[in-house]
């Protein structure tokens, strides 16, 4: 899961990099494609982040199964500390690539937008 979520991360943050005001006198096909592209890229995003959810919730699951194990017996302090550390990094996986992908969300529309408004300019 962590590579998806880095490759998903590496993708947006590669659109987000991307200059938000097309190169000189960008065509609206341009400005389309790239759009569609930046849409493709927020589902894979948005699907890695169900991903890393349902994860989160699996390792919450494990923590306090091992919570109640650790009660029982001391030999599991260390499998919890794990799966707590574990599911930290997942959370923090998790709310990052949410709060890229918003931002991603965001220059998707002002793509969409501007090619709405060329459309328009041009009749189509």
């Amino acid at each position: 899961m962590q590579d998806a979520s880095r490759s998903a991360t590496s993708q947006v943050k590669a659109h987000l990099a991307a200059p938000r005001v097309p190169p000189g006198d960008a065509s609206p096909v341009w400005e389309r494609a790239l759009a569609e592209e930046m849409e493709r890229t927020l589902v894979a995003g948005y699907a890695c982040a169900m991903a890393l959810d349902s994860e989160c919730m699996r390792l919450e699951r494990r923590v306090h199964e091992l919570a109640r194990e650790v009660r029982a017996s001391s030999r599991e302090v260390g499998a919890l500390r794990h799966a707590e550390h574990e599911l930290g990094e997942r959370e923090g996986e998790l709310h990052a690539l949410r709060d890229l992908l918003h931002e991603l969300q965001e220059q998707v529309a002002e793509r969409r937008a501007r090619v709405r408004g060329a459309d328009a300019r041009n009749g189509g």
